[in-house]
């Protein structure tokens, strides 16, 4: 493989003057350099060496985007705010554990999730929380059910959380000082709600002593500083959360046998309901790698029936089930 590669414009394409592409397609060539490694291309983006970057690091664009190409504003280091959906990010429960089994578990394992503190001593504040499968668009969950969708929920309702008719979903929120001492009081009795207590340091069920560990399973290339606090915090609880790095081709097997209890995974954007959400939600799809959670449900599935025929609003129900971390 070579260093570069050089894509060259067809002069004489046969669309080029169809309204569709009028404005586009303006450049003779365009050329792709090839850097083994990041922080080398890094600094050739630095020196000029090519006009476009994509940034991902929010560590770099707080403190390394400097430099006299910038102080020349040859470089300009610029935000502009997104508009359009947005892929969203989350730590996926496998419910088929047993250790997930229950609804109140998840949520203390949320609550000890610490966001704030996380954002603003990794990430330079510039994340912003996820709250909704349909982030940045009209039809995330905003509010309450309206008349219409309280019809619709009805027949159901005694098979949804309480939550869904008397509370906007917001993920829980600290003071960002990392000792978030208020949401791992209030998980430490969802987890005695739940017949999980503490022995010694150690969280176990009441019942049969077993004690309350799982695992989170990160891709081998990826920087697990981040998960490190939520494993700290955890510990708090007397929770064992093991992480493990395994290469892609373990990820793929291990999910589609779905060996795991918690993997990240991105939503992808989604500007509106579609068909596309019987892949991730449905019963139909349990063995979907799509449905991460491994949600079995005769109220979502339902929801998506109606959803495919009329669009109607099933977010509510996902979100207080608990089947995510979001971050």
């Amino acid at each position: 493989m070579g260093q570069n590669i050089v894509y060259s414009r067809v002069k004489d394409y046969w669309a080029a003057n169809l309204p569709v592409n009028r404005g586009r397609w303006n450049f003779d060539t365009i050329r792709y350099d090839y850097y083994l490694d990041d922080n080398v291309a890094f600094e050739a983006f630095k020196a000029g060496a090519f006009d476009l970057r994509m940034e991902n690091d929010a560590k770099n664009w707080a403190t390394r985007y400097t430099g006299k190409n910038f102080d020349k504003k040859y470089i300009i280091k610029d935000e502009q705010k997104n508009e359009s959906a947005q892929d969203t990010r989350w730590l996926a429960f496998n419910i088929q554990r047993p250790v997930f089994s229950d609804r109140r578990v998840r949520e203390a394992i949320t609550l000890a999730f610490d966001f704030e503190w996380m954002n603003k001593a990794l990430f330079y504040n510039a994340w912003s929380r996820t709250n909704s499968y349909f982030q940045n668009t009209g039809i995330r969950g905003q509010k309450l059910p309206d008349a219409a969708e309280l019809v619709l929920l009805a027949p159901m309702k005694k098979d949804l959380p309480s939550e869904v008719f008397t509370q906007i979903y917001q993920p829980p929120v600290s003071k960002g000082d990392g000792y978030d001492r208020d949401n791992l009081l209030k998980a430490d009795k969802l987890l005695n709600e739940a017949g999980w207590v503490l022995k010694g340091q150690q969280r176990v069920n009441a019942t049969t002593g077993q004690p309350l560990s799982f695992e989170l399973l990160l891709p081998a290339s990826s920087n697990s500083q981040w998960v490190l606090p939520f494993q700290h915090s955890l510990q708090r609880l007397g929770i064992n959360m093991d992480i493990r790095k395994v290469d892609n081709s373990q990820i793929t097997n291990r999910m589609r046998s779905r060996d795991y209890d918690m993997m990240p995974r991105v939503w992808r954007a989604m500007p509106w309901p579609s068909s596309d959400l019987q892949i991730s939600w449905s019963s139909e799809y349990i063995n979907s790698t799509y449905n991460a959670p491994g949600v079995q449900s005769p109220v979502i599935d339902s929801l998506i029936n109606q959803i495919i025929a009329a669009q109607g609003n099933k977010e509510n129900y996902c979100r207080w089930g608990e089947h995510w971390i979001a971050y």
